[in-house]
């Protein structure tokens, strides 16, 4: 290794202090490394099947900080693979130094010099993966099994299949990956709701994936309200809807009721009625319910008030129409912004409704109107 970190190969002949030199490659820690050493006339160092080259004659690759990693020696002094021979004097025993630090794996030489095209021959062979060996796919001899479950309970549902090791698996529920769940069971402790579902798993080894069939989970009980009706404030003539929403085993039922009585034909998740008087004044809930049960909602108070509608004509002319629920005198105010508002005209209702128009709606681009009640 250089002093830039960088890895490199070495070819040393001892007696004429040539050195055959790779040249500096940044080369992965860990990582296998297929390195060819070429002498004839001209020295070469294939890594990975590529030339890199990088000639020093005359003991100039000695000096330049790369340890010598493989050393064919030429003096009479033997081979050594991996460290470089070295001995005091003639009668002093040779030792090594410069050992590889890493590992040396199926080292062949060659009795002639191979070729560019041989040498990326054989990395190309020593690169590809060996075929794999004889083996089956999974295939699933016993499937996932449904069950209904009570909330809170907890269940263990499982695969079973044939094939040959080793296996990954991975959950899924209607489709969604289940993150985590990679066993060949599947644990649902403590049960609600939320995890009535379908669930599968795949199945693979290296020879091929495979599915099981959905197991349908339901946990049984009453419908749960996620979403609540809410009080309702409406003017006469004006509309009111309610609504709820839910999660449950299906099919689910509801009943509207107002003030403790069942709304005929109110059968639905929202409850609608246009037109409102004071007749439609009152308390409402619903009651939803399956086959395991029902859950009722909380009431919904609605109130009906003086109702307020606008018309405009052709040239942009306002008419407000007032009805109420009682007869009386009542100011009709406007606003642009809804923080100031000034007078538009008081009138008498008949039968609780009375209209007037509003001259200034011709100059104003928006216009707000509320009405109250004088006397």
């Amino acid at each position: 290794m250089n002093s830039k970190g960088e890895i490199g190969y070495s070819l040393y002949n001892y007696s004429t202090l040539n050195n055959i030199q790779s040249k500096g490659k940044a080369i992965n820690i860990e990582t296998w490394s297929h390195v060819v050493f070429v002498r004839n006339e001209v020295g070469r160092v294939f890594v990975n099947g590529e030339d890199v080259t990088n000639y020093r004659p005359g003991g100039g690759g000695r000096n330049d900080g790369w340890v010598v990693d493989y050393n064919p020696v030429l003096s009479g002094r033997g081979i050594s693979i991996g460290a470089m021979p070295f001995r005091e004097s003639t009668n002093q025993p040779i030792y090594h130094q410069h050992h590889v630090d890493g590992q040396i794996d199926d080292i062949r030489i060659y009795n002639r010099a191979l070729s560019s095209a041989e040498v990326a021959a054989l990395y190309e062979l020593e690169s590809t993966p060996p075929p794999l060996p004889p083996g089956l796919p999974p295939v699933i001899v016993h499937h996932p099994t449904g069950i209904d479950l009570q909330r809170d309970e907890s269940v263990v549902i499982s695969v079973g299949h044939t094939g040959t090791p080793s296996f990954e698996y991975q959950w899924y529920e209607g489709g969604r990956k289940l993150s985590g769940e990679t066993k060949p069971y599947l644990i649902l402790a403590g049960v609600t709701a939320w995890d009535t579902g379908s669930y599968f798993v795949s199945v693979s080894n290296s020879y091929g994936i495979t599915h099981s069939q959905p197991a349908v989970v339901r946990v049984t009980g009453p419908p749960i309200i996620i979403t609540e009706p809410i009080d309702v404030r409406a003017g006469i003539g004006n509309q009111i809807l309610l609504g709820v929403k839910v999660f449950g085993i299906g099919p689910i039922q509801y009943q509207w009721y107002k003030n403790g009585q069942a709304v005929e034909g109110a059968t639905g998740s929202n409850f609608y009625a246009s037109n409102v008087n004071a007749d439609n004044e009152g308390i409402y809930k619903v009651v939803v319910s399956n086959e395991f049960g029902q859950e009722e909602s909380r009431n919904a108070v609605v109130t009906v008030g003086a109702g307020v509608g606008v018309s405009l004509n052709s040239d942009g002319l306002a008419t407000i129409y007032l009805k109420t629920k009682i007869d009386g005198i009542w100011v009709i105010e406007a606003s642009s912004d809804l923080k100031e508002w000034s007078e538009v005209s008081a009138v008498q209702t008949s039968n609780g409704e009375a209209e007037t128009t509003d001259i200034r709606s011709l100059i104003n681009e928006s216009r707000f109107y509320r009405a109250k009640l004088l006397q």
